[in-house]
């Protein structure tokens, strides 16, 4: 986790692309913040050192995108369509 909090934040990452797209399937129960903690906050901190080590101005070209993505992804799903 340290690795991930010395790199200077930004708008968007690949772990938030990932909690929005498939947070909810890792929330379930009915301890949410412990499902967090161990289930879902792990798997965001490995999605983003793999980022860390090979991120390239392409890869964020992609993040961007995938983020943008995910945003009507989830403005759809939240509407019913």
């Amino acid at each position: 986790m340290s690795k991930t909090l010395e790199t200077r934040p930004g708008i968007t990452s690949p772990g938030a692309v990932f909690g929005y797209l498939k947070g909810d399937d890792y929330l379930q129960g009915d301890d949410v913040e412990r499902a967090y903690a161990n289930k879902l906050l792990p798997k965001k901190l490995r999605i983003e050192l793999d980022y860390l080590r090979t991120a390239t101005f392409g890869t964020d070209l992609g993040i961007i995108f995938e983020t943008a993505r995910a945003i009507v992804v989830t403005a759809f799903r939240k509407r019913g369509v």
